[in-house]
């Protein structure tokens, strides 16, 4: 658990894990900039913080393909995502995929993988 932990907070890229309680556990250091100015972020609901940071419809959108993965273990790769922020007024463009995993307790919880590829656009 401590390995998988260290690996997901070094990477640099972005990555981050809900368990099964839909609370967001850790995040990668590639996944800052996607959650900054959002505080507290460990432990809290990823409604709210998805609702936060997107605008609607995409906010809605995105809880629903996290819960749809976490309930079904149906994996999740979207196509290329081009959205404005909610709490700043940047639009941003993310490659992003949803797995189902088993959590330490053995219940599921659902890790995100994405990439930003605003500056390739």
């Amino acid at each position: 658990h401590t390995t998988f932990l260290n690996l997901v907070q070094d990477a640099p890229f972005g990555v981050y894990l809900i368990d099964a309680d839909f609370k967001l556990r850790c995040f990668s250091r590639g996944a800052s900039k996607v959650f900054a100015k959002i505080d507290p972020l460990i432990g809290r609901d990823l409604e709210e913080i998805l609702r936060e940071v997107w605008q609607e419809p995409f906010a809605s959108e995105a809880v629903q393909r996290f819960k749809h993965t976490m309930q079904t273990g149906e994996s999740y790769e979207s196509p290329e995502t081009t959205e404005k922020r909610a709490n700043t007024d940047e639009t941003e463009s993310y490659h992003w995929q949803l797995e189902q995993v088993v959590m330490p307790d053995g219940r599921y919880g659902v890790v995100c993988y994405f990439y930003e590829t605003t500056q390739l656009k």
